[in-house]
């Protein structure tokens, strides 16, 4: 598992990832595994995130969605 952490450009349709760009490919969403909503350090004002785990191009990845700033993350890529 790596811990990536970087903002990334996703097509979400209806609100849930569809396809996103790593590295300079797009990549397909296989299947939605887990959605889940985590409000992290609320009392340091860090923001709710939504967080996906899901496949795409044969791997495992975990997203997340900022709905305060409208942007979404890789956050971990499965080895």
């Amino acid at each position: 598992m790596r811990l990536v952490d970087r903002p990334i450009s996703v097509a979400a349709p209806g609100g849930r990832p569809a396809a996103f760009t790593w590295r300079g490919r797009t990549l397909t969403v296989g299947a939605v595994l887990e959605v889940w909503a985590d409000t992290g350090e609320w009392w340091r004002g860090e923001p709710e995130k939504i967080f996906y785990r899901l496949t795409a191009a044969g791997g495992l990845y975990e997203l997340y969605f900022e709905p305060s700033s409208a942007g979404w993350h890789l956050y971990k890529v499965y080895d």
